[in-house]
């Protein structure tokens, strides 16, 4: 964690690339997702920005899992031969003590199947009233 494709610099061009691939597709009248983890303040408020900029309604959630859980998950997946993830139980103590506080975002938790993690964020954005910039 931190280095190599994960270091600082490296993270900062994958979120600029994300903002831009986002911008061409708001601008042509589509709705996106940005999915990544979204710990820095500095990302986040470059998205807000974007969706400003083209007044596009954001709506910030994040998903969240109690650490212990979101250890055996990772465990789990390591001992898949086929998981692409290169991430290790160790990653989620090191990101968590270096994620910015998120105060606009709307937690949903991963706990439960994929089915009712998608129908809770669904509920939640169309729960948002219309923030248009």
């Amino acid at each position: 964690p931190g280095e190599g494709i994960y270091d600082p610099e490296t993270t900062d061009r994958a979120y600029a690339e994300q903002r831009r691939e986002a911008e061409l597709l708001l601008r042509a009248g589509n709705g996106v997702v940005l999915d990544a983890s979204w710990s820095k303040e500095p990302h986040r408020r470059a998205v807000r920005e974007l969706a400003r900029e083209c007044g596009a309604e954001l709506v910030e959630i994040e998903c969240t899992l109690a650490p212990a859980l979101a250890r055996e998950r990772i465990a789990r997946r390591l001992s898949n031969p086929h998981n692409p993830s290169d991430a290790t139980p160790d990653l989620v103590d090191y990101m968590a003590a270096r994620r910015d506080a998120w105060p606009e975002a709307i937690p949903v938790s991963t706990e439960a199947g994929i089915e009712q993690v998608t129908a809770r964020a669904v509920d939640e954005i169309a729960r948002q009233s219309v923030r248009v910039y």
